[in-house]
């Protein structure tokens, strides 16, 4: 365990974690609607804790959670070697892909999601990763909070059948 604030407290997640992390990326994803199109829904708790059971079982992947004094888990952050395919196909050498990054709204600007994201290109480079690369959504806000952490757009577009948005690729050397 490592200490990001004096009153957070991070650690490795586990399967037992994973209705409140589905439960946080549901309540960031509602934020979109301020600037997702007018009937823009977030996918839903059930299908989100359902995929964290899985995603939490897989052994090369990097999870960590971030939870309060009270309890609460107010972050994670999560990443894992990047396929060709997305969740596809054989690993692309050398590339992570830093899949989730989420903060409860009411701890934004704390200086969590940098500190967590720190953390996790810490972990990448010690795995040897030399890239990562991610995706947000085209009008996200987070842009902006990646291209102060030294991401960059890679050019990469596509759909989101998840989000049902229009998505940007990042990459960042490590």
């Amino acid at each position: 365990m490592t200490t990001l604030a004096q009153d957070l407290t991070v650690r490795t997640a586990r399967l037992e974690d994973a209705p409140a992390m589905a439960a946080l990326m549901v309540r960031g994803n509602s934020t979109y609607r301020e600037w997702a199109p007018r009937f823009w829904q977030p996918p839903g708790v059930a299908r989100t804790r359902s995929q964290w059971n899985q995603r939490l079982r897989q052994t090369d992947r990097w999870t960590r959670v971030a939870f309060a004094r009270d309890g609460d888990l107010v972050a994670l952050a999560s990443w894992r070697p990047a396929r060709e395919h997305g969740d596809e196909g054989p690993p692309l050498p050398g590339v992570a892909y830093v899949s989730h990054l989420y903060v409860d709204r009411s701890r934004w600007g704390s200086g969590i999601a940098s500190g967590l994201l720190e953390s996790a290109e810490e972990a990448m480079r010690e795995a040897g990763y030399a890239r990562a690369i991610l995706w947000t959504p085209a009008e996200a806000p987070a842009r902006g909070f990646y291209e102060r952490c030294g991401w960059r757009p890679d050019g990469r577009e596509l759909w989101s059948a998840e989000l049902h948005l229009p998505m940007v690729g990042y990459a960042k050397r490590l």
